[in-house]
């Protein structure tokens, strides 16, 4: 073993440049020594640097996922899986690790090539490949309504806060351009905003996009585990959209953790603390749910801290023309459709009786259908009716579409009725999901 230490060493002097880079990289012999370690381990572990070559890697650092003899006595490189360990000095530290076998001449593995990566800089280096930052202002959203005017000065106070915010308003109104507004003006702005739409996954999966998993976890986990949702908002935002759709089950974990602040990953033990603020957004009436026992009364009063209501486009009619116009010039700058185009005075007033069920979003639907499909510079009252979609004269009144806060099980089965049974055009129409239209229907 001493002419394999030997044959390492002869090499040391060339690695002497790894001090000046960001990543921990050492060289342990097939005994378990450190024969090589540049500065950065002393580093990430808080280490003395001259405590490391010729000590054992179990009296650097203590772990459970030791991997390095298993790479000795297989030749398969491992890489990329979290470390964590305890440290002599009793802090906890969490890596990314990677380990490569290390061969002679004679193609005899006499060692492994060990390199740590931070875990907080490998979650910041994803965050900036995968977008997790918030696009929006204040100034984007358009507006000359004095009700919008008060919500956004609201919005603005809630910002400085530090407290969970829940955002309630109709489909379509605009919830996560407000949540990502509110991170951009707070103190988080720097930090990572990560959103999660807690309608788009199945009961079994939202518990580990939340809170990530140990490697083994369940059947189908990726091998070294994976981060969560929380983990990747550290020092920033999560935003939960569809709030009211997340499994009751759930909804006290998620509990647990606004109260305590940590995590625990499926699979793990460890629990682990995490700087994140939660701003929740819903188009339910999350009373209405905690009455039929659907939504929990702590969650909901943890979450309701501090509670923002955006206001429906027919309550902000103002707003219309202002908008419209916008919406116009994006067709045309998306799709050098609708150039020149304007609205007329009857259009515009067409457009001021209609009561907006999709909000903005479906505003912006039609100026791009009309943006397509109209034939003059000008857009007429004719051409709003025509290309409405719904048509002013053919709104569903009374089926409370208008209203998340009137929604019961009887309107849901008009709505349905009405649409011939379309479960998908219903939930649409209503701003929920189809889930709840299965849950609804269940019930009767």
């Amino acid at each position: 073993m001493k002419s394999t230490i030997k044959d390492l060493a002869s090499i040391i002097d060339i690695l002497k440049c790894f001090d000046f880079i960001d990543e921990s990289i050492n060289i342990i012999d097939r005994e378990g020594k450190f024969v090589y370690s540049n500065k950065k381990l002393g580093e990430l572990f808080n280490i003395p640097h001259e405590s490391i070559i010729g000590h054992y890697v179990q009296e650097i650092y203590q772990v459970k996922q030791l991997k390095l003899f298993d790479v000795m006595e297989t030749g398969k490189p491992m890489v990329d899986y979290i470390l964590t360990g305890d440290l002599p000095n009793g802090r906890h530290e969490e890596v990314i690790n990677s380990i490569y076998p290390i061969y002679d001449e004679n193609e005899e593995i006499i060692g492994v090539c060990d390199i740590f990566r931070s875990y907080k800089r490998s979650l910041s280096a994803a965050r900036k490949i995968y977008g997790f930052q918030a696009s929006y202002n204040f100034k984007d959203i358009l507006h000359i309504s004095e009700i919008m005017n008060d919500t956004i000065n609201t919005a603005k106070e809630f910002a400085g806060g530090s407290k969970n915010i829940l955002i309630v308003g109709e489909s379509g109104t605009g919830k996560e351009l407000f949540a990502q507004a509110i991170h951009n003006y707070s103190s988080r702005s720097e930090g990572p905003f990560i959103a999660v739409n807690c309608a788009s996954f199945p009961t079994d999966l939202i518990d580990s996009e939340l809170f990530g998993y140990e490697s083994g976890a369940f059947t189908g986990a990726r091998k070294g585990g994976n981060i969560g949702k929380f983990q990747l908002a550290e020092g920033g935002t999560l935003f939960l959209d569809e709030i009211a759709e997340m499994p009751i089950m759930l909804q006290s974990k998620l509990l647990r953790v606004t109260e305590t602040k940590v995590i625990t990953k499926i699979g793990g033990q460890r629990e682990i603390p995490i700087d994140v603020r939660i701003i929740a957004a819903t188009n339910r009436d999350l009373n209405l749910q905690v009455s039929i026992n659907e939504f929990r009364s702590d969650l909901y009063y943890r979450l309701s801290t501090l509670s923002l209501t955006i206001p429906p486009l027919r309550d902000r009619k103002e707003d219309i023309a202002l908008l419209s116009n916008f919406f116009l010039q994006k067709a045309y700058d998306t799709d050098k459709a609708g150039r020149g185009l304007t609205l007329s005075e009857g259009a515009l007033k067409e457009l001021f009786k209609v009561e907006w069920p999709g909000n903005v979003r479906e505003l912006e639907n039609v100026m791009y259908r009309l943006s397509i499909q109209c034939k003059n510079n000008i857009i007429e009252k004719e051409d709003v009716i025509a290309h409405h979609g719904q048509g002013v004269n053919n709104q569903k009144q009374g089926l409370g579409m208008t209203s998340f806060t009137r929604l019961d099980p009887t309107i849901v089965m008009k709505v349905l009725a009405s649409n011939g049974g379309n479960k998908k055009k219903t939930a649409e129409q209503l701003g929920i999901s189809r889930r709840t239209i299965y849950r609804m229907l269940d019930k009767i």
